[in-house]
């Protein structure tokens, strides 16, 4: 399922618009309904953004934080 999200609460440090969700302004109607519309219309971009969405997902998996983490106190012990 596509994110449609606003900007505000970090949100766009995760969804980056039209490349894995939506983001819409705050309390605007117009644009909300204008998202759910694309979306909606348009199939194969809602695969796209799915798709997108999965692999930006993949970077917050636990074993990939971990593996930052472990390569951060080397780099730190050097």
């Amino acid at each position: 399922t596509p994110v449609v999200t606003t900007p505000e609460g970090g949100n766009n440090e995760i969804v980056v618009d039209h490349e894995n969700g939506l983001l819409v302004s705050f309390n605007d109607r117009a644009s909300i309904k204008d998202a759910v519309r694309t979306l909606c219309a348009d199939h194969v971009f809602v695969e796209t953004l799915v798709k997108n969405a999965q692999e930006k997902v993949r970077e917050f998996s636990n074993e990939r934080m971990v593996d930052t983490l472990i390569k951060e106190f080397a780099h730190s012990n050097n």
